[in-house]
């Protein structure tokens, strides 16, 4: 889908190299190559779950995550393949609840801090707290019914500060989140 070794010019032998005026702000031509497919409403996983129409989310999120705000899919994603979920480099979880452990979210801590997630007062850990009592600890830091980061948190881009959704899950209820 990717490739064409008997009739490309392009780098890597892709198929296109910035296909559209969409991706011209964007510095790198493997982003150009995700996008040319994650932008359909009816792309479907493994699973037959409807994935991200992903440019969409782009268009209408400006805040974005710092490998996708750098045109950089691969920061996170092999897209060759991997036994981790949706073809992550490192392990992350696929279920909203999961029991916490950090080589589970080894993809977030090559960037992010695990202390955020395995002190239980802070008062510079992360800015998620009640006073020195750490939030992130409370609600990712169990091992029964631990929240994965995308449970408030849209990995991608999203409208607010932090990538925070705007709404969460909850039972059949969507809280929404201020």
């Amino acid at each position: 889908a990717c490739h064409d070794p008997h009739g490309s010019n392009n780098p890597l032998v892709l198929k296109k190299y910035f296909p559209s005026e969409f991706y011209k702000p964007y510095a790198t031509e493997n982003y150009a190559m995700c996008l040319d497919c994650h932008n359909k409403d009816d792309i479907k996983d493994h699973g037959g779950r409807l994935l991200t129409n992903l440019q969409q989310l782009l268009v209408d999120n400006p805040r974005q995550h710092g490998p996708v705000a750098s045109g950089d899919c691969s920061a996170c994603h092999n897209p060759h393949g991997y036994d981790n979920f949706r073809l992550l480099n490192q392990e992350y979880p696929a279920n909203f609840y999961s029991p916490f452990e950090l080589k589970n979210y080894a993809l977030c801590f090559e960037c992010h801090d695990a202390a955020a997630f395995t002190e239980k007062e802070t008062d510079g850990a992360t800015e998620f707290r009640n006073g020195k009592r750490n939030l992130h600890y409370v609600h990712v830091n169990r091992s029964v019914k631990g929240r994965t980061c995308r449970a408030c948190h849209e990995p991608h881009a999203s409208k607010n500060d932090k990538h925070i959704v705007e709404s969460i899950p909850f039972g059949k209820w969507n809280i929404p989140i201020k």
